[in-house]
This record gives structure tokens, C-alpha cells and sequence, in this order.
């Protein structure tokens, strides 16, 4: 048989184009995988290598802007104009930076997720002990899963147990924080400060004189860089784990017990 070398002939064989022969999980899941991995790994070179270089350094911004006032005389009335605005200026693009900071593990959770669903649709579907139980269920729901936890669910009724991965906990830490950076408040929020609590702590929070431990309900903007503070290393470990799951993922789907058509 012939290895797959495009999603279309993928999707044929699995059972939308009615051919009798299925080819092997290991074979499929090496398409997949060839997949996946790379919008990943592209996504994580196109921030860390070229958007996270192209932001402005805000101490630098704000020196030059203090710089620019040299020698220049204000009315009182306006009192320290200048050491004010440079560090205005200085906490609008700390700001900036920890929002794209922030909504970067939107964009890798929300890639991901829609990887498992396209996985699911494409593939997983077909399993046929899935087949049984979505048969038995009759709900839109398992037929029609929207959601990263929807197929999680349903691959237990195949013998897969997404949360027994070892990369699974830092995931599900990642839905979390996606989750609370696009809503705010809320149960993710909550959830999340369970876990990590010091992703609420501003990261100059001594200088800003905030001695009062951070409550989830107090975020604010998170989407804006305020309120919950992803650092760089933070969403390095996130970019990891994603490529992880996907290989564990790969190896516990080979390891399943479901039969193959020959």
C-alpha cells in the first residue's frame, strides 16, 4: 500500500470515499504527525525569532523620551511633565508586550485544539468502538464535538485517556490560561489561580507598592497585558508540551486496542 502523502488521500481512505483497505494507524499517524508538529514549531519561530524582537523596548522608549526633554522648562502647574511621561510611556509598552505575551497562548491553545478536532473529524471519527458509542448516544454533541474536552471524553469509550499523558496537566494549564486571558473573570480564571497563582502577581508588584495577594476577580484586561502576567519562559514550556502531547498522543493511539479493518 501506498504511504499517505496528502490529506486527501488520508480522508479517502478512512472511510469517506468507500475504499475496502484501511491503512495502518502507525502509517496514518505519521501523516498526522508531519502535520501538526510543524504549524507548531512554526507558529513558536514566528514569535519568539520575529514578533517578540520587532516590540519596542520600553526602558529604552522611555529613556529617549525623558532624553528628549532636556534643557526644556514646564509651568509648575504641570509638575515633574517629563519624568511623568517617560514613565507613562514605559508602562503602555510593558503593557504591550505582556499582552502579545498573553495572547500567544491563545493562539497555541486554540491551534492545537483545533488540530485534535480535525484529527477527530478526519480520523478518530472512524474507529469503529466510537462509531458504537456515538451510535448508542444519538447526541450532536459526540457526533459533532466543538471542543478539545468533547473528543477527550469520547476517546475514553475507545480506551484513550487523553489526562493520563504525561504532558496532559501543563496542557490542560494552558487551556486555562488561554481561557482567562480571552474572558477574564470567570471559571478558567478561578481554576487557574488554583494552580497558578503567581501568573496574577504583576511582575513589579514591589515597585507598584501591591502587597495585597492577587484574587482571579480582580483581573482586569487580561488581553490587554493586565491582570494576568504570561512570561516568556511560561510560554516556552506551553510551546514544549504541545509538541510533546502530540507524540505521546501518537504512541498511546498506536497503542489502542482498536481493531483495524484489513
Amino acid at each position: 500500500m501506498k504511504p499517505i502523502n496528502s490529506q486527501e488521500h488520508c480522508i479517502e481512505n478512512w472511510g469517506l470515499g468507500g475504499m475496502i483497505r484501511k491503512p495502518s494507524v502507525s502509517v496514518i499517524w505519521e501523516f498526522w504527525l508531519d502535520s501538526y508538529q510543524p504549524e507548531i514549531e512554526d507558529l513558536r519561530e514566528a514569535l519568539f525569532e520575529q514578533l517578540f524582537a520587532s516590540l519596542p523596548d520600553a526602558s529604552q522608549k522611555a529613556d529617549e523620551l525623558l532624553n528628549s526633554f532636556e534643557g526644556k522648562v514646564f509651568p509648575d502647574e504641570y509638575g515633574d511633565y517629563a519624568t511623568e511621561s517617560a514613565a507613562e510611556l514605559y508602562d503602555r509598552l510593558t503593557s504591550v508586550r505582556q499582552a502579545v505575551l498573553n495572547m500567544a497562548t491563545v493562539m497555541l491553545w486554540h491551534l492545537l485544539e483545533q488540530q485534535v478536532l480535525s484529527l477527530y473529524r478526519l480520523q478518530l471519527v472512524y474507529l469503529p468502538k466510537l462509531n458504537e458509542f456515538q451510535a448508542s448516544t444519538g447526541s450532536n454533541k459526540h457526533q459533532n464535538p466543538r471542543y478539545f474536552c468533547d473528543v477527550k471524553d469520547q476517546l475514553i469509550h475507545v480506551g484513550i485517556d487523553v489526562e493520563t499523558l504525561p504532558s496532559y496537566k501543563k496542557l490542560d494549564e494552558l487551556r486555562l490560561v488561554a481561557n482567562s486571558v480571552k474572558h477574564g473573570k470567570g471559571n478558567a480564571a478561578e481554576q487557574l489561580f488554583e494552580q497558578r497563582a503567581d501568573l496574577f502577581a504583576h511582575p513589579d508588584s514591589s515597585v507598584k507598592g501591591g502587597t495585597v495577594s492577587p484574587q482571579p476577580e480582580d483581573i482586569e484586561r487580561p488581553a490587554a497585558g493586565n491582570g494576568i502576567y504570561v512570561t516568556i519562559e511560561d510560554l516556552a514550556g506551553y510551546f514544549d508540551v504541545a509538541v510533546s502531547f502530540w507524540n505521546e498522543f501518537g504512541k498511546m493511539i498506536e497503542r489502542c486496542n482498536c481493531p483495524e479493518n484489513e
